[in-house]
């Protein structure tokens, strides 16, 4: 056997190749040694050109003519012989040997076939996990749900919802879609829940639940939602669910009031997020109005988000102002400078060109009319 080391073939039998197996598989149908002898004759010359492709083909024949004719034993003697040959090709032996596995899986499956008693009981297959897994995700849910994990409950809702016996029953995939659309809004503001809140909007069967649809739009742009809008217009449909509950039972486990709570955070925070966009500079009376907060409640946002670094913003108490424009440096200034002037100059000439363009063919448009008048 060689050391892996390939040369440049010597000679191509590529077209030989394609023409002794074909003839040697309808050999092998009444002669298997015939065909595999008929085969090492083309393999030795193939090999000693250092021919790899031509090699591989060949060993890989003979493997599966032995294969075809269940001669286990005329296989084993084929691929020990042929990994010994004098210059074999260390790529080809790989590829029969590959080839050749599947010969083995195949022999020990029929020997234990053969070896089991008719009055064993026959093999089960295995056993479908759904309940299980089902089982499992519910466990996860309750769990996260009570350390207030919003976002791996969202998660494992996903996994329920990629579930057969729960997409084949309208009634769960609607329940699981809702809920899917609640805990995602429900999770705190970050790169990922970003993410997954854009691909659950995307989501063509969002169209069973209507409502939850329309709630989740309202997230992914940047327009600013009222929570006493959103309120109004959805509370009773959110609160008709065990998910949220408007109403405190004044208990210290009053998971649905809380999330009610935070649902009203995360719009509030959205609406934040919004006018950060937008605004460089507000007033702090303007701001609670858009907001619909007192001036505490609009300073404990805004903290919060700048804290999490969510946002850029600065309180001027005495001015009354919140600015939220990032300070510059007089590098980023100058690069921005510069950078609109070159747009402006690109922009210019454009435009330069474009008259020029007009002006030579208003030249040439009234000399094509004087000539055609002339004749």
């Amino acid at each position: 056997m060689s050391d892996g080391t390939l040369f440049k073939p010597e000679k191509d039998f590529t077209k030989d190749v394609d023409q002794q197996i074909p003839e040697a598989e309808a050999l092998a149908k009444t002669n298997v040694q015939g065909a595999i002898d008929k085969l090492l004759v083309l393999e030795k010359q193939a090999r000693q050109a250092s021919d790899l492709p031509s090699t591989s083909r060949l060993l890989v024949g003979i493997v599966t003519i032995c294969k075809n004719a269940r001669e286990w034993e005329l296989l084993n003697e084929q691929v020990i012989a042929l990994s010994k040959k004098h210059g074999q090709l260390k790529q080809a032996i790989t590829k029969m040997v590959q080839d050749g596995n599947g010969g083995k899986d195949n022999k020990e499956a029929e020997e234990k076939e053969k070896k089991r008693s008719p009055d064993d009981p026959p093999v089960e297959k295995p056993e479908d996990v759904t309940d299980l897994k089902l089982l499992y995700y519910e466990q996860q849910i309750i769990l996260a749900n009570h350390e207030s994990k919003y976002l791996d409950v969202c998660k494992h809702y996903r996994q329920v919802l990629d579930t057969e016996s729960v997409e084949e029953n309208s009634e769960q995939l609607r329940a699981v879609l809702q809920r899917v659309i609640y805990y995602v809004i429900l999770s705190p503001f970050d790169n990922e829940q970003s993410d997954l809140l854009h691909r659950i909007q995307a989501d063509t069967r969002n169209s069973l639940v209507p409502v939850e649809a329309r709630l989740v739009k309202l997230f992914t742009i940047n327009e600013l939602m009222r929570w006493p809008m959103v309120a109004e217009q959805f509370g009773p449909h959110l609160c008709s669910t065990d998910v949220f509950s408007a109403k405190t039972n004044h208990t210290a486990d009053d998971q649905a009031y809380q999330r009610w709570q935070d649902l009203r955070k995360r719009v509030i925070e959205h609406n934040v997020r919004v006018i950060a966009k937008y605004y460089t500079r507000i007033e702090m009376g303007r701001l609670t109005q858009l907001l619909d907060l007192d001036e505490e409640e609009t300073e404990k946002y805004i903290s919060d988000l700048v804290t999490s670094k969510t946002i850029y913003a600065k309180i001027d108490r005495p001015a009354r102002l919140v600015n939220f424009a990032k300070p510059r440096d007089a590098d980023d200034v100058l690069n921005e400078w510069s950078s609109n002037m070159k747009s402006l100059l690109g922009l210019l000439e454009r435009i330069d060109h474009l008259i020029t363009k007009e002006e030579m063919m208003a030249r040439i448009l009234p000399s094509k009319a004087g000539r055609s008048k002339a004749r």
